[in-house]
């Protein structure tokens, strides 16, 4: 196991991690929010769940919490590809569908991997799509699948689940799923 890794299996994150605020406390999108707590979640996991509304801005309050749940996880060197997972993830859940709103989870699965989750009620699967040089969109799957380590959908009665785990230690070997 690479030494980054171990060196976050260490430092184990508390039970319960305490309230932290995203640091731009100018950013409107969480202005009027509660703090995002990471938690234990029914599944035991320390985790983070908001449902919001299907709209554009709902990528920054992504990020914004993201971010936020890294830092108080100590794994804030992962935010950058977290951060652009979350809000490809969520922009084409905005895009895409045609639901009120959609959830947004972001759970960490083990010492070195955290898992970015957006479920909605559309049964419509994304699917990759190759996109022309000069195309403005049509490359979020793409980025997504080269910065997290496996991505994937869950199917539901109700909707989907798009989900992806990104190592949260640059370079750190991730251990299969049991």
């Amino acid at each position: 196991m690479n030494d980054r890794c171990e060196a976050v299996e260490k430092a184990r994150p508390p039970k319960f991690a305490t309230a932290v605020r995203p640091t731009t406390a100018t950013d409107a999108d969480t202005v009027g929010e509660p703090a995002a707590t990471p938690r234990l979640l029914s599944t035991g996991l320390p985790g983070c769940t908001r449902t919001w509304p299907r709209e554009p801005r709902t990528a920054a309050r992504a990020r914004s919490l993201v971010r936020t749940a890294l830092l108080a996880w100590g794994l804030d060197q992962a935010a950058d590809d977290a951060v652009l997972v979350a809000s490809e993830l969520v922009g084409n859940a905005v895009r895409h569908t045609a639901c009120r709103s959609l959830r947004f989870s972001i759970t960490r699965e083990s010492h070195c991997t955290v898992r970015i989750a957006v479920s909605d009620r559309s049964l419509s699967l994304p699917r990759r799509s190759s996109a022309g040089d000069g195309a403005a969109c049509g490359r979020g799957l793409v980025l997504v699948g080269t910065l997290a380590e496996r991505w994937g959908v869950d199917v539901r009665r109700w909707g989907k689940v798009v989900w992806a785990e990104v190592n949260a230690v640059a370079g750190a070997a991730v251990p299969p799923s049991p």
